[in-house]
């Protein structure tokens, strides 16, 4: 089987991570949760705050992160927002 990656893209507090969260329990599959919330947290304290100054190097990072799990061979399952389709280069 293929290995995917499911993008839950939407505004904050839409329900993506309850969505994920749920397809976590549900998929049989080796399978990874990403988040950009995640990511975003996880930066020194001078770049973590609510502006978000390096949101296009963060979003790009997350989804490289992706292609990586995909090709080790798991499903991966983003939780994210993105505004512009040029961003998944």
């Amino acid at each position: 089987m293929k290995n995917y990656i499911c993008y839950l893209n939407g505004v904050s507090s839409s329900g993506k991570s309850s969505v994920a969260k749920f397809l976590l329990q549900k998929i049989a599959e080796p399978t990874i949760y990403l988040s950009l919330d995640g990511f975003h947290s996880n930066l020194c304290t001078a770049y973590s705050g609510d502006n978000w100054p390096l949101y296009y190097e963060e979003l790009k990072a997350l989804h490289r992160t992706a292609q990586v799990w995909r090709e080790q061979g798991f499903n991966v399952i983003i939780d994210s927002v993105m505004a512009e389709e040029r961003l998944w280069d």
